[in-house]
């Protein structure tokens, strides 16, 4: 093997371990959190990625779920879900490499992306601003 080919291949194992590591240095782990701020509706929340369908989940009133996952090296970690309750539904990302999208609501310190389903409609948390953010109607 030559030299170069063994330099890469130190290289990617390298990153590897870094990503692998109970301390990640380059892959964070993070933890979205859905929750259910409806007064007395079940949300029902189907959520997926494209390797791991995390199946239906029906969130009762004022109760949350949340799952934990390690962002990959190349950045095309990408989940999304769908949202229904007896007043609609609404499929969108909650969870993209896009430096504004982490900034705001996932940020690298926290790792926890936290978004909240009311009655009049879906919101983020902004660690910015400490406030949950209006993103979409029903």
């Amino acid at each position: 093997m030559g030299v170069e080919k063994m330099s890469n291949l130190a290289l990617v194992l390298l990153v590897l371990a870094l990503c692998m590591s109970t301390q990640p240095l380059i892959c964070n782990a993070y933890r979205v959190h859905i929750e259910n701020g409806f007064q007395k509706a079940i949300l029902g929340a189907h959520c997926k990625s494209r390797d791991n369908d995390l199946g239906l989940h029906l969130i009762p009133a004022h109760s949350e779920y949340y799952w934990s996952f390690d962002g990959n090296f190349i950045r095309t970690t990408l989940y999304f879900c769908d949202f229904s309750w007896e007043g609609g539904h609404r499929t969108f990302d909650v969870f993209k490499y896009d430096d504004g999208f982490l900034s705001k609501y996932c940020p690298h310190l926290d790792s926890d992306c936290r978004w909240r389903a009311q009655e009049n409609g879906i919101f983020a948390y902004n660690y910015k601003t400490r406030q949950y953010d209006f993103i979409y109607k029903w």
